[in-house]
């Protein structure tokens, strides 16, 4: 039993966290970001080393915005299942960008492991990252996602792509 256990303690930890949930057009998505940046590859990387699971699909938030974290925290054994929007209909850079900035919103989320219920994510950012419109915001999301964008903008012109 014991041997069984480590294979399938071994084989979870080799599963990526932050997923695509079946869409082929997130899929490629992640991996292009993954190849153009670095501050990118260290967001999945510290994400897996969470208890969390991040699921990005194409969908469409709420408060105007084009990309989100919904907020929605699912417990699932000894996962905690998150899930992000993004609005696919934009620059790749840009697209790219967002999505590092809501990652660092999911891993704000996954970083505090008090954090299991949809009510107590929401004001965890109520309470660090309000901003009077009904959404929530963090210097760190803002400061990530600009520097995703910049590295995966800068990838894409040093290889010679628009």
């Amino acid at each position: 039993m014991g041997v069984i256990l480590a294979i399938l303690i071994a084989a979870a930890s080799t599963c990526p966290h932050v997923r695509a949930n079946g869409n082929p057009a997130v899929a490629s998505l992640i991996e292009e970001a993954s190849r153009t940046s670095e501050t990118f590859r260290q967001l999945v990387a510290a994400i897996d080393g969470t208890n969390g699971l991040v699921y990005v699909e194409p969908g469409q938030c709420r408060h105007g915005v084009h990309a989100c974290l919904t907020l929605s925290v699912t417990v699932a054994g000894p996962h905690r299942i998150l899930r992000i929007l993004l609005d696919l209909h934009r620059e790749l850079s840009e697209l790219i960008g967002s999505l590092g900035h809501e990652l660092q919103h999911a891993l704000e989320v996954l970083r505090n492991g008090r954090l299991t219920t949809t009510q107590a994510a929401y004001l965890f950012f109520a309470q660090i990252a309000p901003t009077g419109t009904g959404r929530f915001e963090t210097d760190d999301a803002i400061r990530t996602g600009l520097q995703v964008e910049r590295e995966a903008l800068a990838s894409r012109v040093r290889k010679g792509q628009p």
